[in-house]
């Protein structure tokens, strides 16, 4: 098995490759300005896909409810109208 850098200068230390290999995906750009990283795009897309099907399913409730009520009034006059 290779040994990391740290591994030979501190072998009397655990450590874990994987964790360190985990964290160092990251780019010096995504530290520098993390509003513009992947992770913070993706995040942005997903609320504003979320936002925009919340907006479309409150459009079709309003939409359906005014129409209801449209029903219940017209029932209502041709019952007073009689």
């Amino acid at each position: 098995m290779a040994q990391t850098a740290a591994g030979q200068i501190w072998p009397h230390l655990p450590h874990d490759d994987g964790r360190v290999a985990k964290q160092s995906k990251r780019t010096v750009a995504d530290a520098l300005w993390p509003s513009l990283s992947r992770e913070a795009k993706a995040k942005e897309a997903a609320q504003a896909r979320w936002d925009e099907w919340r907006k479309r399913d409150r459009d079709s409730l309003l939409r359906n409810l005014r129409e209801l009520n449209a029903r219940i009034d017209a029932r209502l006059a041709r019952e007073r109208g009689g």
